[in-house]
């Protein structure tokens, strides 16, 4: 009987640890996929958005992207430039609690646009404080 009741309660003990082992590998695993995930969507729409784009309302404006920076352009004369971060969130502090956003952001000066359509020849933003969407094609 003391056997059977040390066999029962061994087992039970087994099935504990691998319950929480179980548990631990997929937290682990969740926690990595929401970690890589924003960070694959960064790598990928950095290198579709680096370039020159001139806007399609005004024929003089324009943006130019590189790897850190977003020049404003007019008439061929660079306006400003800053630096730009892509991000999932206009907040800074949501970045980590927001790793499965589907909208990704540029934040530049303290400005915030909504990336709607990015690809080979387009790109449209929302400007976040305004509302107002700004269409741009590619400049070859």
């Amino acid at each position: 009987m003391r056997k059977k009741v040390f066999q029962i309660g061994l087992l039970t003990f087994i099935i504990l640890i691998l319950g929480v082992s179980c548990q631990e590998n997929d937290t682990k695993k969740i926690t990595k996929v929401i970690i890589e995930k924003p960070l694959k969507n960064f790598n990928l729409t950095t290198e579709k958005l680096i370039g020159r784009w001139k806007s399609n309302e005004d024929s003089l404006a324009g943006v130019i992207y590189t790897t850190t920076h977003l020049k404003q352009i007019y008439d061929n004369d660079i306006v400003s430039s800053n630096t730009y971060e892509l991000n999932v969130s206009c907040v800074d502090d949501e970045l980590s609690a927001q790793g499965n956003a589907k909208t990704l952001y540029i934040i530049s000066d303290e400005s915030c646009w909504s990336i709607n359509t990015l690809n080979k020849k387009n790109l449209e933003l929302t400007f976040m404080s305004r509302g107002n969407t700004l269409s741009y094609t590619r400049m070859e």
